[in-house]
Formats: structure tokens, sequence, C-alpha cells
């Protein structure tokens, strides 16, 4: 020891006797270890970031970056509920950060420590986060009231509305049309508020009904909770039953659901796969055991099953109005987009048909891409074709993305203008709904940067496929057995249109969607808003303005509108849910 404190001293750079040297007892094979901050360091919010290890053993692995399954626990400094966590060692710990801070007079701290077996709270190293969070225009008292305001509104949501069934509700941002994934966790208030006028407010109830499922309407499938999205996950679940189930067993099934999911979270994403019955599948009765296990009754299963035949039956039945919808779609694009109408009014319009051209048979063409896959899955599952079989099949497949992939090797090898490749896909945007969010043409010099050196060519071509006649025997059979009497030409044909179908409907609507925000950016320009303050202004401002005119007072009232939609933007970019 004597050796490593002069080795420590003979570093420092002045040989002051008030230079001093900590000895810390080594700590060896701690139960957990990690580092927290007393406010998070994006937007200090009042919030204890605890990252840490409990896996390795080791004390410096969230420190150094080399921990392979680094945990994160966020809790707000003024939670009175810990003993409820998951382990009592957190409370040991914040108590401990708690002690700190009132021993040092100070909140925004980085603290290492480690947990020993015993149970015992180990500081190894305290310091301020050097992060100066003194701007920022949210306070603790605005979070703080947030919250509270977020908790009512959630025991709020719990009693459901009359058309919905299920004793209560969970909310979860993946579960239905992924709001984490299409506009974020804390998007703005012009894509927030594009989403819900476009799907998640009425299209997305309209086309479950029209496919067979229970009409929920009016009930949205989104809210917001702070300006974070959340899907009514009773509300999701709801729009899932066949329609001509009754009430109680329909009402059974959602809660069986709800439970199933608040066992499972990690399926948040995969609900459709792994917890609902949408669709006949052929591995539904190795599936139906588990509601066998809930107490559900053989009558009630069969009458589940029976329905899940003709919702099924229908996906095979109407792929071809919805390929007939984006055709009339992309004809009134073109009659908009050429007309005389204003920037603000002719972005109006092609909202309005983006909705019901595009959106619509978008979400049909993915209800039925989701039955094609979900039958493909469930056959290799069930044995009646091979992984390998089920992979090349997709990879014969025409997709967006295949022509996206050819083009762009064709344009880095010079075979296609770039003006010929924005001509296809210029409209295109990385955060569909974004404004702030340039789209290809708009930024041509940030997405096409032609790479140096000899390129390999694009894989994006389909290649050939045939079923084997083995597979194609115990696919006809299977699907007779099932109810679903088609021949495997028509089930081929079903499973490809739909697939493809999916993408190709995005990228139709996508392009109406792109062009509305160039319109409103430029109705923007006119009036002296830029596209910063334009993304935090709700669509019904601009649809209000469409209807009613455009005056003298509607710059003052949008700046003010965009200003408050800015300071809450803020604030729920501070507060963690």
């Amino acid at each position: 020891m004597k050796k490593a404190i002069c080795q420590v001293i003979d570093s420092y750079k002045s040989n002051s006797v008030h230079n001093q040297v900590l000895i810390q007892k080594m700590i060896l094979s701690p139960m957990l270890s990690g580092v927290v901050f007393t406010r998070t360091l994006r937007m200090g919010a009042p919030y204890y970031v605890v990252n840490y290890d409990d896996e390795s053993g080791k004390t410096d692995t969230v420190t150094s970056g080399t921990g392979e399954n680094l945990k994160t626990l966020i809790v707000h400094r003024d939670n009175s509920k810990l003993n409820e966590q998951d382990n009592h060692k957190f409370s040991d710990l914040i108590e401990a950060i708690r002690e700190l801070e009132a021993l040092v007079g100070f909140d925004s701290l980085d603290i290492e420590f480690a947990i020993t077996n015993d149970g015992v709270v180990h500081i190894l190293q305290l310091r301020p986060i050097t992060i100066k969070h003194d701007n920022l225009e949210v306070s603790d008292n605005q979070i703080d009231a947030q919250i509270t305001r977020a908790e009512q509104q959630f025991h709020e949501r719990q009693t459901p509305p009359p058309q919905i069934v299920g004793g209560k509700s969970i909310f979860g941002i993946m579960p239905d049309w992924n709001p984490a994934e299409m506009i974020g966790t804390s998007p703005r208030h012009l894509a927030l508020s594009l989403y819900k006028y476009l799907i998640t407010d009425q299209v997305w109830a309209q086309q479950r009904a029209e496919y067979g499922y229970r009409d929920v309407r009016p009930q949205p499938l989104m809210t917001s909770f702070i300006g974070h999205p959340y899907i009514d996950v009773r509300t999701c679940f709801n729009s899932f039953i066949p329609a001509s189930l009754d009430e109680t067993f329909a009402s059974n099934l959602t809660n069986y659901y709800i439970d199933r999911l608040i066992s499972d979270p990690h399926l948040h994403d995969k609900v459709e796969f792994d917890i609902l019955f949408t669709s006949l599948t052929f591995d539904f009765d190795e599936r139906k055991k588990s509601l066998f296990n809930s107490g559900f009754s053989e009558s009630q299963v069969n009458n589940l099953r029976e329905q899940l035949v003709i919702v099924t039956k229908n996906a095979f039945q109407r792929y071809s109005i919805d390929y007939k919808a984006l055709e009339v779609l992309e004809d009134r694009f073109n009659l908009t987009n050429n007309s005389s109408m204003g920037h603000l009014e002719k972005a109006c319009v092609l909202l309005q048909d983006c909705r019901k051209w595009g959106i619509l048979p978008f979400a049909h063409l993915a209800r039925g891409a989701f039955v094609a896959t979900s039958l493909l899955k469930s056959g290799v599952a069930a044995g009646l074709l091979s992984g390998e079989e089920h992979n090349n099949f997709m990879r014969s497949l025409v997709t967006v993305a295949g022509h996206l992939s050819n083009d762009s090797d064709a344009l880095i090898r010079g075979h296609i203008s770039q003006e010929k490749f924005l001509e296809r896909y210029g409209h295109l945007r990385p955060g569909t709904y974004e404004i702030t969010s340039p789209c290809y043409s708009e930024a041509p010099e940030n997405y096409l940067r032609v790479p140096e050196g000899p390129q390999k060519k694009s894989n994006g071509s389909k290649v050939a496929f045939a079923w084997k006649p083995e597979t194609l025997k115990k696919l006809n059979e299977k699907l007779s057995n099932l109810g679903l009497t088609v021949d495997i030409g028509v089930f081929d044909k079903f499973l490809r249109k739909t697939i493809e179908g999916r993408e190709h409907a995005k990228f139709v609507f996508s392009k109406s969607l792109s062009t509305a925000l160039n319109l409103i950016s430029e109705f923007g320009k006119e009036i002296g808003l830029d596209k910063n303050e334009l993304s935090h202004i709700p669509i019904d401002e601009f649809l209000k303005i469409k209807d009613g005119g455009t005056h003298k007072s509607n710059l003052s009232d949008l700046r003010a509108i965009a200003k408050k939609g800015q300071q809450a933007h803020n604030l729920s970019q501070a507060v963690e849910l």
C-alpha cells in the first residue's frame, strides 16, 4: 500500500503539504455497481438515473462502458414508494444519495457506487454533473404538477366508455401502430396531431370494423400523457375481437389479454403474434391451450375459432379494393398538386385525401400482411414449410425497399441521374410526420452521398421461388382443415399482394403527407413562421385557417400557439414516464 500511495503523490504537480490521498477499502465481487446521476443529463430534470450492472460482479463496467447487460432505473426525486421497486436495494441506494445531497448542499451530482452482498452501499466517487442546466425553462414544480395531472388522467381513463369492454386499461408505446417508432416518445405538436388526425383518432378503428372486428368508434386509439403518446391497450385489444362475439366473452377475453401483457411486458411489441388471437393460423390448436388454461370453455374457444375463420376469409378477398383506392389517391394527388390552390389549402386537401384514400387502404393492406406473415410463421412452427423456404419466399417479393436499393445502386454507378432518383424517392423523409426533418429532395447532399472506391452490387433484386411439391400438398390439406377454402394459387397471391402492398401503400400515402408538410412550410414563409415554429402548431389550427380564410390576425395567433407549443414540448422532453 505504501508503494501505491507514493506513486499517487509522485503524480501530483505540486509538493504542497496539503496534498491528500484518499484510501478506500477494496470491494470484491459486488452484488451491484454503477453510476447515479441525480438529475437527467439532457434536461436537468428531477430524476435519479441509476445505470447499473447486477451480473458481472465488477465495479467498473458502467464507467468503462464494457458491460454487456447494463440496466437503467429512473426514479422521480419525490417518489415516496421506493419500497415497491423490484428490489429493496434501490431504496437503500436512494437513501444514501439523499444523504449525500444533504451533506454537500447540492442536488446535481454524478455518483459512482457499489452494493455488496450484505446490502451495504459503498460510495466510490462523488462529483458535480459537469453539464450546466441553468438556462432550462422547465422548473421542478412544473414537472411535479404535470406528473400529478398525468396520474389523475391515468386513473380517469380506467373507466371504460360505453363501447369498450374490459375492467382496466394499461398504456404502451408499441402495442399498436407503434407511435414510439413513427413519431417518437416526445414528438412536437404538429407531428403528434398529424398522427392522430390521419390514423389514431378514427381511421384505425374504421379499418378494423370493416375487416370484421368490433367497432370501437369514436374511441381514439392513442392518448397523450404530458406530450408522450401512448396506445390505450384496452381499446386496442377491443378492436381485435371479432364483432360477433358476445359482450361477456369479449370482456373476459380483453381482461385475459391485458393480464397476459402485464405478466409478460416484454411482449409489448409482439402482442399480435404472442398474445392476441386476431386471425386463424396453422398453429391455432397449439395456441388455444393458453385459453383453456385460463378458464375459457371449449364452446367459447370454438366460437372464437369460427369467427377468426370469417375474419381471415375476408382478408383473402379485399386486398384488390385497397390497391384500387391507392390508384385513386395517386390520381387525386396529381390533380391537387398541379392545381392553382394556395399552399395551405392544397396541403389540407392532400391530407384529407391521404386519410381516406391512403391511410385507410394502407391499414387494410397492413392488416392483410399481418395475416399473411402469421400464416407463414405458423406454417414453419407447424412443420408445413421449412425456415429456409419461408426466407426464400420473402426474398422473392417485389418491395419498395428492393426497388430503392436497386435504384440507389444505379445512382452510384451513374446509370440513372440524381434528378430521376429524386423524382421517384424525393418525398421520403426520415421523420415521416416531422416537418423539421428534410425530405430527400430538400437535402440530397445529406442522403445521397456517393461513396468512394469500388462498390458491391446491390442485393435488392428478388430471387426466383417455387413452392416445393410436398409443401404445396401440406398447405392445401391444412388450409382445407382450417376451413379456409382457397387453393394454393390464391394463397400465394394473397401473401404476395398484401406483404408487398403494405410497403407500396406507405410509399404512396407518404408522398401526399410529405408534400403537404412542404406546402405548410411554404405557407409559413408567406406569414413569417419558420419550420421550428410550425412544428409546434397542431394541424387543427391550419385546418381552421383553411376553412376560415387567411386573416391578418393569423400570424400573431399562430406565433402565440407556437410559443406555447414549444414550452409544452420542453416540458414533455423533461418528463420521464
